[in-house]
């Protein structure tokens, strides 16, 4: 190959991680946006979370979250690839009954993401809530 070739060879291996760099923040911005900017609704539902992680590498993003309530613990995983999508795993066990809650998700999109982490924190706490006599 000419000095040519390997000159825009290299030049469209950097912008596409480039590309992947700036696409993969958009899932972990989301991911870590959700959490900041929902302190306070998890605060008042009893919800804690204790961990929360990040990690990239050339291929794939990872973004993790454990959370508890005063009656379950639960987690949320994840895994942000370069073509755009990004699966998730969330799940959460009822301590007293050791009833196990998980759940599988491919996201096309990082707004996705923004339901889902809703929709999982309500099913968590609405689960261990005591229910009425």
């Amino acid at each position: 190959m000419h000095r040519a070739g390997r000159v825009k060879q290299r030049a469209l291996g950097r912008s596409t991680r480039r590309g992947f760099v700036a696409m993969a923040d958009l899932y972990l911005k989301a991911f870590r946006h959700w959490f900041d900017s929902n302190e306070a609704f998890l605060a008042q539902n009893g919800v804690r979370v204790s961990l929360l992680r990040e990690c990239k590498d050339q291929t794939n993003s990872i973004a993790h979250a454990e959370v508890e309530t005063e009656h379950s613990l639960g987690d949320v995983s994840l895994w942000e690839y370069e073509e755009g999508y990004a699966l998730t795993d969330t799940d959460f066990v009822e301590i007293a009954t050791e009833e196990f809650h998980p759940e599988h998700h491919e996201l096309h999109s990082p707004q996705e993401l923004s339901l889902l982490l809703s929709k999982f924190v309500l099913q968590m706490v609405e689960a261990t809530r005591p229910l009425s006599p």
